[in-house]
């Protein structure tokens, strides 16, 4: 995924109006810290010089590694606490150039970390839940989190100048957000019944068997030599869309039910292309007895 260039901002705090901090532009709205902390959930403030805020106490520091420890937490249960990414860097653009130029990050710093018994090993799960794509900090980046789309979805319906929004209609205005309401909020009635929008009634829908799904995928991997990604599902490439992938138990399950399948094709397509050529050779065989 390609990296987001955000630029900052100034605003004031929330906890207290006369301090004025830089803040990523990310669209609104944005959530403040409310129980024991300072500055927004998912934002790392500065100030003017570049130094960092700690969202515990409020004071500016070049290195919040340091000084996170006096609060007696880890960076990690800092991260989790006010939901950054993994990373989320918390020293100041001065220090990292400091440290890079004096060389102890790679030296002693990675040594005393392997060295160290009680370090955390993150895990992929980890990386992904707590720091990933479900971080607020990431939502809010890309303009997903559930504040965001709920006022995307207000801003549809002014568009269209009603509140009885189709999904094709949505689609049309930002493509993908029906997905994604579908992730954040289990379904896209219970994000417009959040939104305040007239929720759609359930019509007929299409049903797709595994059978025929199985079948377009094998299709799929015969013309482009690769299995169906989500992203072909969403730009209507295959036969059904993708919520119907996640009703049958998503891409993996179905990769491996359509194995069998796939393989029967295979066969039969050799087959065909060796039709031909017995045909081939049974014609030259009686053309060579008609010549004696």
């Amino acid at each position: 995924m390609s990296k987001l260039k955000v630029e900052l901002i100034k605003r004031t705090l929330p906890q207290n109006p006369k301090i004025e901090v830089f803040v990523p532009n990310y669209k609104e709205p944005i959530l403040p810290v409310i129980d024991g902390g300072f500055g927004w959930l998912g934002l790392q403030s500065q100030n003017e010089h570049g130094q960092l805020m700690c969202q515990i106490c409020m004071k500016f520091r070049n290195d919040l590694t340091r000084h996170i420890h006096e609060h007696k937490l880890s960076t990690r249960e800092y991260r989790l606490r006010f939901q950054l990414m993994l990373k989320t860097e918390l020293m100041s653009a001065e220090m990292k150039t400091k440290y890079h130029n004096i060389g102890i990050r790679n030296i002693q710093g990675i040594k005393a970390i392997k060295n160290n018994p009680k370090r955390h090993i993150f895990t992929g799960k980890e990386r992904r839940n707590n720091y990933g794509i479900s971080s607020l900090q990431y939502q809010n980046k890309h303009d997903t989190c559930k504040a965001q789309l709920i006022r995307a979805l207000i801003e549809i319906s002014r568009i269209y100048g009603r509140q009885d929004i189709s999904t094709t209609e949505i689609e049309e205005v930002r493509p993908g957000l029906s997905s994604i309401c579908w992730k954040r909020f289990g379904s896209l009635n219970k994000a417009k019944q959040l939104a305040k929008l007239v929720i759609n009634e359930p019509g007929i829908r299409r049903k797709f068997p595994e059978s025929l799904i199985l079948d377009d995928m094998c299709t799929f991997y015969l013309e482009h030599d690769r299995w169906p990604h989500y992203i072909d599902y969403i730009n209507h490439i295959m036969i059904c869309k993708i919520d119907t992938i996640y009703t049958h138990g998503g891409l993996k399950i179905l990769r491996q039910k359509a194995l069998p399948l796939l393989e029967e094709k295979r066969k039969r397509i050799n087959e065909a292309k060796r039709i031909p050529q017995i045909t081939g050779v049974i014609e030259l065989q009686f053309a060579g007895r008609g010549r004696r």
